[in-house]
């Protein structure tokens, strides 16, 4: 249970949210006593109180930077921008909606084709060998067209050659208004694609660089063109977010960062609109009037205040159930407070949900939590360079009980390096399951022997004099992934595996190679998260992204080199996981990690909003940017339904 409120912050904090009629007051908050003329007290007539709006109170840990589309993103911004902006184009259980289009684009509707097209010396492809954009030169290789494979690659002889190019065509609803009254038109998202590309405006470029042309053909459509060789699984939402080009055309671009037209107060198309911002404090926003959904009656509130109340589950959890916060977003469920323990807050969280004093909206995510070994074998005594001992450290593990000594229960299971509700999963491309009784034969056949009776005693290397079976298991200090550590610290020791778990800033474990302990290639087991989003991630785990000083941005930390592999992941990028054979080659690469175990899947982390019960309508997904991507549908009081 939460533990107990010093009384004098708590009554002071129920009177305030008792003044208030937003939904956040109370039910058992007592208001002032009124008291009645006595007699011969004249009578006064008391002005008509104004009634106070319907408010949400959406509590974020920290204060945006800003609200620039193309400006510093993080969590606590995309919670605002949920409210500003409806999409506009949406990752929803992992597949693509815009509440911006008539329809989602797809080769079906025949809004996305792949055309023949010629291509000559100097024009921008992709090369297939690099999967990098450049201009085809002489000797520079290509895919021809009906090609998805390196095993059809050629060599530019000079001269004309016919490739392969996707087109996309985006069609807007009519009657799209900015939050001015202004038109929202094909226009708007044709000036964001330039703005994104302007060197001035600092994004990443991956798909400007890829784009060969987004043009506007007329007010309510436009297409986009990708470069020769490049096929995108997630051209569907190759949309660029409209800017009002009617507002933001005669500002410099760099000046766009700071801007107050585009950072502090922009205009919207979503459900609401900027009212006031006060620094350090809070954002107020009210219901936009052009709203495209107006008519339905959405948003059902008619103010949104955003506040800024620091990291930690704890505070947030007092403020929540004081009624000074409605919503606790991620920004605040998911983090901590120096000197919290997550897992205790996590555990009154979990209690006050079985009270009913708390509700969730809770669903596996798209980041999958892994324990990644060092299967380097130019390590010194390395026992993870053993195929064998992955197998039997897997089959040791009870990944459901790691999970539940993390994460309570909200956590999801993962099968592979990608979720469970991925379009690509494949079940059956699974590692070794919970298994102690074959652990032991596997350990005994790859020479990891005990002498005493007890399986549990630690083993050591058959003919060796004192070569332990040990390794080293570096995580994050202080979040969830140390009491992950500790659990499996206990049960691969009854499997006769010790386990020394080192914990480390979260900065020094991401920390680049070649100094980094992950990237630079010192550690031997490393348990951390990575995201698998529509893109399948394969590049994890192929031979050219092993870190080096020809590759210091390499992300293979696991050194795991596999040519079938490889070439699984490679028809994977190169076919943009679109068709059959892309689509098999992703299965094979699940399969090849299965059998190989360069990693271990344990589970996959909960994305999580915390509200007051009065509270209808938070939804949790796997892929969605933010929690709050349908807050024009919350509601409250009367006629909610629930969550």
């Amino acid at each position: 249970m939460l533990r107990r409120r010093l009384l004098g912050l708590v009554i002071p904090v129920a009177l305030l949210a008792a003044l208030s009629s937003g939904c956040g007051t109370p039910p058992d908050a007592v208001p002032p006593l009124t008291i009645g003329p006595g007699p011969g007290t004249p009578t006064v007539a008391l002005p008509t109180p104004r009634p106070q709006p319907k408010t949400l109170i959406v509590c974020t840990a920290d204060e945006p930077k800003s609200l620039y589309w193309y400006g510093t993103s993080g969590t606590s911004a995309e919670a605002v921008l949920a409210a500003l902006y409806d999409g506009p184009v949406d990752l929803i259980g992992f597949e693509v909606q815009s509440p911006l289009l008539t329809s989602v684009p797809s080769m079906t509707n025949g809004d996305v084709r792949v055309d023949a097209v010629s291509v000559a010396t100097g024009q921008v492809y992709l090369d297939p060998l690099t999967m990098a954009a450049r201009n085809l030169t002489y000797g520079d290789s290509y895919l021809p067209s009906g090609c998805a494979s390196r095993d059809c690659v050629r060599v530019f002889q000079g001269g004309e050659v016919t490739m392969d190019r996707m087109v996309v065509e985006f069609h807007l609803k009519p009657a799209l208004f900015w939050s001015d009254g202004e038109p929202l038109t094909a226009s708007d998202s044709a000036f964001s694609f330039e703005v994104d590309a302007h060197p001035d405006t600092p994004t990443t470029k991956y798909l400007v660089d890829r784009t060969a042309s987004y043009e506007a053909l007329d007010d309510l459509t436009l297409r986009w063109t990708g470069i020769p060789g490049f096929m995108d699984s997630g051209a569907a939402g190759n949309f660029w977010a409209p800017l009002p080009e009617h507002v933001l055309a005669e500002i410099a671009t760099e000046d766009l960062l700071s801007a107050e037209a585009s950072a502090r107060s922009p205009l919207s198309y979503g459900p609401f609109v900027i009212e006031s911002w006060t620094a350090g404090a809070e954002i107020v926003l009210t219901r936009n009037p052009f709203y495209a959904r107006a008519a339905e009656g959405l948003p059902a509130f008619e103010q949104v205040v955003y506040r800024f109340i620091g990291s930690g589950l704890r505070g947030g959890l007092q403020q929540l159930l004081t009624g000074e916060c409605d919503v606790l977003d991620e920004s605040v469920t998911l983090a901590l407070a120096d000197g919290e323990d997550y897992r205790d807050s996590l555990s009154q969280l979990m209690d006050l949900e079985e009270q009913g004093k708390v509700d969730l909206a809770a669903a596996p995510g798209a980041l999958v939590e892994q324990l990644t070994f060092n299967v380097s074998t130019g390590q010194t005594s390395n026992p993870l360079a053993q195929a064998s001992v992955r197998q039997a450290i897997a089959a040791c593990i009870d990944a459901q009980a790691v999970a539940e000594a993390a994460w309570r229960g909200l956590a999801g299971p993962a099968g592979s390096y990608l979720p469970s509700g991925h379009p690509l999963f494949r079940e059956e491309a699974s590692p070794p399951t919970l298994d102690r009784d074959a652990v032991r034969a596997m350990l005994e056949e790859a020479g990891w022997v005990t002498a005493a009776e007890d399986p549990s005693a630690t083993r050591a290397a058959s003919g060796s004099a004192g070569t332990r079976l040990q390794f080293a298991l570096t995580v994050a200090e202080a979040g969830v992934e140390a009491a992950a550590a500790v659990e499996i610290e206990r049960q691969l020791s009854e499997c006769g595996i010790d386990v020394l778990v080192e914990e480390v800033p979260a900065e020094t474990l991401a920390a680049a190679y070649p100094g980094g302990p992950v990237f630079g290639g010192s550690f031997q087991a490393v348990l951390w998260a990575w995201p698998a989003w529509r893109e399948v991630p394969c590049e994890l785990f192929a031979s050219s992204e092993i870190p080096s000083d020809a590759s210091p941005q390499g992300a293979n930390a696991s050194r795991f080199s596999n040519s079938a592999y490889d070439q699984a992941c490679m028809q994977v990028l190169l076919g943009g996981g679109l068709g059959a054979e892309s689509v098999e080659a992703a299965g094979e690469t699940q399969a090849i990690l299965a059998k190989e175990l360069p990693t271990l899947p344990l589970y996959v982390l909960p994305r999580l909003l915390a509200f007051a019960p009065g509270v209808c309508g938070p939804q949790a997904d796997p892929s969605i940017p933010s929690l709050l991507w349908s807050i024009e549908t919350y509601d409250a009081g009367e006629g909610c339904t629930g969550s």
